[in-house]
């Protein structure tokens, strides 16, 4: 991985076809698609990130050349140095800010019945 950014710990919940991430110590609630909370979910279990760069790759043969960046900048946005990573679209992994998805109302999650 091209970053020396730790990630930091977040709760996370489905919602839908994917996943709430709200970053612990702060007030900032992510989207994250099914496939970044899986990658995420595997550095925070501790795989090293060269395996999980390397299922990324295998598993999304559009992103093989950029795995190990794009989980760079996934980790890059929950530490807030960010504001998205990955694909507008389809199952490449992508996160971005909650209010991406449902607008101000994210700044409270109400939609969501946050906190997590």
């Amino acid at each position: 991985m091209t970053t020396s950014v730790e990630l930091p710990g977040f709760a996370s919940r489905q919602e839908g076809d994917g996943f709430v991430l709200h970053v612990h110590g702060t007030s900032r609630y992510l989207y994250a698609n099914a496939s970044a909370h899986e990658a995420l979910s595997a550095l925070r279990s501790g795989s090293p990130a060269h395996e999980v760069a390397s299922a990324v790759a295998t598993r999304y043969p559009s992103a093989a050349d950029r795995a190990d960046r794009l989980l760079a900048e996934l980790v890059e946005v929950v530490a807030g140095q960010r504001e998205r990573a990955g694909a507008a679209d389809g199952a490449v992994p992508r996160i971005c800010p909650l209010t991406d998805l449902i607008g101000d109302s994210a700044d409270r999650c109400e939609t969501f019945g946050m906190p997590l």
